[in-house]
């Protein structure tokens, strides 16, 4: 009977990974969880949108773009203007010029916020959560065979 076997070092990456994915996942769920303790709801609108050109040599699309919402917001009195996008190309189509989104930022920080509709944040927390136990749990049974 053939049994499951990996080299050390590639159970060793996997272990390392895998705490990698859990520690971005936690950090993630951290920053989330203080801005909603410590944090106020806001009313926001996205003022622009900047598109953003990307070069990706030796690629199909040598060329993409990124969208990226420019939102307007007060906050005790005080005016913001703060980029919201995550990198990705097709970052928040949805959020169109004059749309009016709801953020919770931190009383404190105003600038560190998230929109409150976007599940984005949280659920990419929750998957490098996920890959991470996976990874770890992969180490640990390859290491024991």
């Amino acid at each position: 009977m053939d049994t499951f076997v990996m080299d050390t070092f590639t159970v060793v990456a996997l272990f390392i990974g895998g705490a990698c994915c859990l520690f971005i996942s936690m950090w993630g769920m951290k920053r989330f969880y203080r801005i909603v303790k410590n944090g106020i709801f806001v009313d926001a609108t996205i003022v622009r949108t900047e598109k953003e050109k990307m070069n990706n040599p030796g690629e199909i699309i040598a060329t993409s773009y990124t969208f990226v919402p420019i939102l307007k917001y007060t906050v005790e009195g005080k005016e913001y203007q703060a980029e919201f996008g995550d990198g990705n190309s097709n970052s928040h189509p949805e959020f169109l010029d004059g749309k009016a989104v709801v953020i919770c930022c931190e009383k404190n920080n105003p600038e560190n916020f998230f929109v409150k509709d976007d599940k984005k944040q949280f659920l990419r927390s929750i998957l490098f959560m996920i890959f991470g136990l996976v990874f770890i749990f992969v180490a640990v049974y390859a290491g024991l065979m």
